[in-house]
């Protein structure tokens, strides 16, 4: 765990001895324990302290495998075409698919599983809740767009064939 100012990004200092405030970045997973020391005079001007420890977990971060997402997590899909739903956390940890509110009715439908199947036109977003040991959970979020298809294109995967050597005939005068 690394430990910054709460204030370190906008570059302002806090200098009154009395504020103490910091936020806690997980480098890696596991368990990091946290203690501070506050030592004070009292009006006598008697030495005093006291001690608070914290325990902090470090959990790894839910990412979306499939679809694979680059930059923005999205899904396009053609109208009867379904799409599994993957992410790191599949196998380890309940999961829950749910629609968010305001879109359209019959744009998809999402088994507990993870598989998306696209019905109508339309977009939806998808919100996926990792839940965690000791009540913590995790939400990824899917726009999925559903349009219907407007072309096909087929091809052949891989190298395409060699062209064949041409054929000479040779004749003796």
């Amino acid at each position: 765990v690394q430990l910054n100012s709460l204030y370190k990004e906008s570059g302002y200092s806090v200098v009154d001895e009395k504020q103490f405030t910091v936020s806690a970045s997980g480098q890696e997973q596991g368990v990091a324990m946290v203690s501070v020391v506050a030592t004070y005079q009292d009006s006598d001007g008697n030495t005093l302290s006291h001690t608070d420890s914290i325990s902090i977990q470090v959990i790894k971060k839910a990412a979306l495998l499939s679809p694979s997402v680059l930059e923005t997590p999205s899904l396009l899909l053609a109208q009867g075409a379904s799409h599994p739903i993957r992410t790191n956390k599949d196998h380890t940890h309940t999961l829950h698919y749910t629609p968010l509110g305001g879109s359209p009715t019959g744009v998809a439908t999402i088994s507990n599983d993870g598989l998306v199947r696209a019905g109508n036109v339309g977009s939806v977003v998808l919100k996926i809740e990792v839940v965690e040991d000791h009540n913590v959970n995790q939400t990824l979020l899917l726009h999925i767009q559903v349009k219907p298809p407007f072309a096909l294109l087929i091809s052949e995967w891989g190298a395409p064939p060699a062209p064949a050597a041409p054929e000479y005939s040779y004749f003796t005068l």
